[in-house]
């Protein structure tokens, strides 16, 4: 309220009401002289400070929609002991809100706080609101359409919480939007083609979520994307083309899913793509030499799909690669020279394919390998000693191949191993001295050509057919294929004696019978 007494000699008494700290500005009182020009300067000063008041404020449709917030996830009272619900020093003062320099409500960011509450309709009311940041916590139910009214915001992050249902159409219309972030939840439905009209999109992670159905071709207008992750969902249908144009993109990721058909040409666009997951899907087809292009790639996995077709050398130009998994294919030819180029590999992985050939070995040039799994193929020939330049190595397994030749025992420069696999090959002895010290890392060579006599450690992790050297041997027993065949033809002998009989003794009785 105020008062003005305009009498010469009167004074101005004004109590103005300050909404953000809810208390009353008192301004000194000022004596009026009784001259035109000096009360018209006054009062326009009034008029600006009465201003100045109004701006530096929230609304109270702002206050209504933070006390929805506080009265819906107060979960144990953390948000009271972050000041919420204060409004004498207003939502400003309220841990985890950010404000405007005039006040106005632009961020709310909790995570890892355990709140546990659904989202009220009335946060799409924030009007100037540029974050909302609820991630890691327990927030459950679904997301509200009125957040599509929040045209400021830049940055909606709400993963790894417990919401469900489908994802708003309205949130296509967050045309500032730069930083979509739902991953972790368990959303349903199909993703809004709508979502394809945020120009301005930075970031579009949705993965770990029950979505299904196709990947909107649309998909392809989101031409500022640097970061795209759908991965761990129910999406089918093929990859649309439309993913070329994506060309800013660093990181893209559509693993386990249920993708068709093959890779798409329009891929060779993305340049600037350095993590590239196209894992666990359905995918057909052959793995097209022009991803060798991608020159800026530091992972490329492609494992667990239906892909036919040898491996293309032009994959060697990859000189950033550090992970190379292509492994449960149906992969067929020899393991390219080439790829002994890859310096920067860590992970190199083609197990459960269809290759053929010996390892190459351009392999060992391979100095900063940890993982080499080439096991489950058809792979020929000697293992070879250059294997054992790779210092860093710590699994090599080459198991089930028709590997042949003796260990090499330049296996044993391998101080880093962890775990060795050579089984079911067709390897021969001598065995390398490195193996005595093999109680340092796990070995499996069964079911290869040894013969006795082995140490004793090999007694436990080769073919049962060994005997421990340190043990008497044992006399020679009878063949056991042979005593199964003894055995079969006793059997058969015995069912057919058991028929002749039968038939023996019907006929008696029925000559029998006839007598009579």
């Amino acid at each position: 309220s105020s008062g003005i007494n305009a009498e010469y000699g009167g004074i101005i008494d004004i109590e103005t009401p300050f909404l953000h700290c809810s208390h009353f500005v008192r301004l000194r009182p000022i004596k009026i002289l009784n001259n035109s020009r000096k009360m018209k300067g006054i009062v326009a000063l009034l008029f600006v400070i009465t201003l100045s008041v109004g701006v530096f404020a929230q609304t109270q449709t702002e206050i209504d929609a933070l006390m929805d917030f506080y009265g819906s996830c107060d979960t144990g009272g953390i948000l009271t002991n972050l000041g919420w619900g204060n409004l004498t020093l207003g939502p400003c003062s309220w841990g985890g809100v950010a404000c405007s320099a005039t006040d106005s409500i632009i961020g709310i960011s909790f995570s890892n706080t355990a709140i546990s509450c659904t989202l009220p309709a009335s946060l799409g009311n924030l009007n100037n609101l540029e974050t909302l940041q609820l991630t890691n916590n327990k927030i459950y139910g679904t997301i509200p359409a009125e957040l599509g009214n929040l045209t400021a915001l830049t940055d909606l992050e709400l993963w790894q919480n417990q919401l469900n249902g489908s994802i708003p159409d309205s949130l296509g219309n967050l045309s500032n939007l730069q930083n979509l972030v739902i991953y972790r939840n368990q959303l349903t439905g199909t993703i809004p083609v709508s979502l394809c009209s945020l120009s301005q999109l930075l970031t579009f992670h949705l993965w770990e979520n029950m979505l299904e159905g196709t990947l909107p071709n649309e998909i392809g207008n989101l031409s500022l994307l640097q970061e795209f992750d759908i991965d761990v969902n129910n999406l089918v249908g093929t990859l649309p083309a439309s993913l070329g144009n994506l060309v800013k993109l660093t990181y893209f990721n559509v693993d386990t899913n249920y993708f068709i058909g093959s890779i798409p040409p329009t891929i060779v666009n993305l340049v600037n793509v350095k993590k590239m997951y196209f894992d666990t899907n359905n995918l057909t087809g052959t793995i097209p030499p022009f991803l060798g292009n991608l020159t800026s790639l530091t992972v490329l996995t492609l494992y667990k799909n239906q892909l036919t077709g040898t491996i293309p050398s032009s994959l060697a130009n990859l000189y950033n690669l550090e992970t190379l998994d292509f492994d449960t294919n149906q992969l067929s030819g020899t393991i390219p020279e080439e790829l002994g180029n890859l310096i920067q590999l860590t992970d190199f992985e083609l197990w459960s394919n269809q290759l053929t050939g010996s390892i190459p070995a351009s392999l060992g040039n391979l100095v900063n390998l940890t993982i080499l799994y080439l096991y489950d193929n058809r792979l020929s020939g000697s293992i070879p000693s250059e294997l054992g330049n790779i210092a860093a190595l710590q699994y090599l397994d080459l198991s089930d191949n028709t590997l042949n030749g003796p260990i090499p025992n330049s296996l044993g420069n391998l101080t880093n191993l962890i775990y060795l696999g050579l089984n079911n090959n067709s390897l021969v002895q001598p065995l390398p001295p490195f193996l005595n010290n093999a109680t340092k890392f796990q070995v499996d060579i069964n079911f290869n050509g040894f013969i006795c006599p082995i140490s004793d450690w090999l007694v436990q992790t080769s073919s049962a057919s060994c005997v421990n050297a340190t043990e008497p041997a044992k006399k020679p027993g009878r063949d056991p294929k042979l005593i199964k065949v003894i055995i079969l033809v006793v059997c058969v002998s015995a069912i057919f004696i058991a028929i002749v009989t039968y038939f023996i003794v019907k006929h008696y009785k029925t000559r029998n019978y006839q007598k009579l």
